[in-house]
C-alpha cells in the first residue's frame, strides 16, 4: 500500500518524495528488491533505519528500541546502493541509536560505517526534549555527506539552529 501511494504521488507532482522504507522490510535481499520498487515507483531517495525487523515505532514510551549489528546493516546499505540505477537516487540510511538509548559516539560509529557503504545522507533520529546529543553529533561529524537530525520531541532544535549545525532538521513543515 505504500508503495502504491509512492506511485500515486509521483504521477501528480515533481517534487522530490522521500520514502521512509522502515528496515528495509528484512534482510539485504529485502531492500534490493525495495529499492528496485521505489525507484520504479517514482521516489527520490529511501530512508532505511538501523532496527531489527519487525521494528517498534522510535517514540513508543516501552518499546523494544533493538539495533542490528552494524556490519549487517552496512550489508543493507551497501545493497541499497548496488540496487539503484540512478546516481540522483539517493539511499539515506537512519541511526536509531539515540532513540535506543546509545551515546552519541555510538550514532557516530554507524554513521561513519553507513557512509562508508554508500550513503548519501545520514539521519539521525532522537526523542531527547534538549538538542544537546544532537549537536555533539553535528560537532564531532566529519563525513563527507551530509547530515539529516529528526528531533520530535526537541522544539529547542529550530529550523535556524539546525541549519547553524550544518544540518538539516527533518519533518518541519509536517509539525
Amino acid at each position: 500500500q505504500h508503495l502504491d501511494m509512492v506511485r500515486a504521488m509521483a504521477e501528480q507532482v515533481s517534487l522530490p518524495i522521500v520514502a521512509d522504507i522502515d528496515t528495509g522490510f528484512g534482510n539485504a535481499l529485502n531492500v534490493i528488491h525495495a529499492v528496485e520498487r521505489y525507484e520504479a515507483a517514482g521516489a527520490s531517495a529511501v530512508v532505511i533505519e538501523d532496527k531489527v525487523f519487525p521494528k517498534v515505532t522510535s517514540l513508543a514510551p516501552e518499546g523494544r528500541q533493538e539495533l542490528v549489528r552494524v556490519a549487517e546493516f552496512q550489508g543493507k546499505v551497501a545493497a541499497a546502493d548496488a540496487a539503484r540505477t540512478r546516481d540522483e537516487f539517493l539511499i539515506i540510511p537512519r541511526t536509531e541509536a539515540l532513540i535506543a538509548g546509545m551515546r552519541a559516539e555510538e550514532a557516530l560509529t554507524r554513521a561513519r560505517a553507513y557512509e562508508e557503504a554508500g550513503a548519501d545522507l545520514i539521519l539521525v533520529h532522537a526523542k531527547s526534549p534538549t538538542p544537546d546529543a544532537l549537536e555533539r553529533f553535528a560537532a564531532a561529524w566529519t563525513g563527507r555527506v551530509g547530515l539529516v537530525f529528526i528531533p520530535p520531541a526537541c522544539p529547542a532544535l529550530t529550523v535556524a539552529r539546525a541549519w547553524a549545525l550544518g544540518t538539516v532538521r527533518a519533518g518541519q513543515a509536517v509539525r
